[in-house]
């Protein structure tokens, strides 16, 4: 049986999908990566940071016959990255937009960001927003610490977020296994943040969701020395909410796409492609 299809994306356009299970009740993939990004999340190039992301998973074998030579086809390969389900598509959808405009603008997302968050923070000229970077591990200063989905770093101020979409976050970290993503960027600002970065006025710890997906993280405001820790809960739906996005609404319009098709369901298919 051939379970690749066509369906309609957020824009409308017709793409190539497939699906793992041998019942073909697994989750969704596009067949072309790009089908599952924003387009201005990709330039002529893979920039860096998904190219860090754009590596086999162990996911490869949820698919069977003609969807494996279909999920496989153009990269020689099954990346999470094609899943309807992936938190890292949403959030390069979401930010590499922004991270692409350069300081100036990410800048202004930080005032926005913020001020929504009642969160005071003097005017950031410049601020950078990188991704996926492993930051010294909280409990034994080692190398494998926790990695940041998104953060943003400027003169005054130090972003740490996790993201989610359709799952919930680890709580297996750390040395006795009991920590979770945002318990253990907890811990590190505590402990690390007045000394590795002095001149930081806010450390601020996001845990962004979808509305009713994942439990919410305790909020709280902790002094550090002349400085304080924020943890905020975010939702994706709030951030689509930011008028001054470089791509205006589209990002919501994915966002819905992407719920809509990111369970164990198929929608409705159109003709099938031949082969």
């Amino acid at each position: 049986m051939n379970n690749t299809f066509e369906m309609r994306n957020w824009k409308g356009r017709n793409i190539q999908v497939t699906r793992s299970g041998e019942q073909l009740n697994g989750r969704m993939a596009v067949v072309d990566l790009k089908d599952n990004l924003v387009a201005g999340a990709i330039p002529e190039f893979i920039p860096f940071p998904l190219l860090q992301k754009l590596v086999r998973s162990v996911h490869e074998a949820d698919y069977f016959g003609a969807a494996r030579t279909a999920v496989t086809n153009r990269l020689g390969f099954y990346t999470d990255l094609q899943s309807l389900a992936s938190e890292d598509a949403t959030t390069f959808s979401y930010f590499g937009p922004i991270w692409f405009k350069g300081s100036t603008e990410v800048a202004r997302f930080t005032d926005w960001l913020m001020r929504d968050l009642e969160l005071p923070l003097g005017k950031t000229a410049t601020a950078n927003l990188d991704f996926w970077r492993r930051i010294p591990h909280a409990q034994t200063a080692g190398r494998n610490g926790s990695e940041f989905d998104w953060a943003v770093q400027s003169a005054n101020l130090l972003l740490l977020s996790e993201n989610e979409f359709c799952g919930t976050q680890a709580s297996n970290l750390g040395i006795n296994c009991d920590l979770t993503q945002v318990q253990m960027l907890r811990e590190y600002v505590i402990k690390c943040g007045a000394a590795v970065h002095p001149n930081v006025e806010r450390f601020v710890i996001l845990y962004v969701t979808s509305c009713g997906r994942a439990p919410r993280v305790v909020e709280e405001d902790v002094p550090i020395g002349r400085a304080w820790l924020h943890i905020r809960n975010v939702t994706w739906q709030h951030l689509s909410s930011y008028t001054g996005h470089p791509l205006g609404t589209e990002f919501g319009d994915y966002y819905d796409w992407r719920c809509a098709h990111a369970e164990l369901s198929v929608p409705t298919p159109l003709p099938a492609i031949p082969g």
